[in-house]
């Protein structure tokens, strides 16, 4: 984590992750597959998304094809193989 925020503070570097709650920065539709995908800074970083507040699966809605405003994506140490930037998540093992 000190590594971290020293890149904030030595190279002005911005976090790689969704910071606040409108849910069209937690996830987007992917131009090359189509298909919904949450923030990350590696597709091959694996993990779920679940609604933060309940804990269950997030639901669509119908009207924008976009989850639910409280879906987030929580990713999985045990699946994620890909390496990482720091400034995404300092948790992974990978990174």
């Amino acid at each position: 984590m000190i590594v971290h925020e020293w890149g904030h503070l030595r190279w002005g570097l911005f976090d790689e992750y969704p910071i606040g709650d409108n849910i069209r920065d937690h996830f987007y539709n992917s131009i090359t597959t189509g298909e919904l995908e949450p923030t990350r800074c590696s597709r091959g970083v694996r993990g779920m998304t679940r609604n933060r507040r309940t804990g269950e699966q997030c639901k669509l809605d119908p009207l924008t094809s976009m989850p639910e405003a409280d879906c987030r994506f929580y990713g999985n140490d045990d699946q994620t193989k890909a390496l990482g930037s720091l400034m995404y998540s300092t948790s992974l093992t990978s990174v």
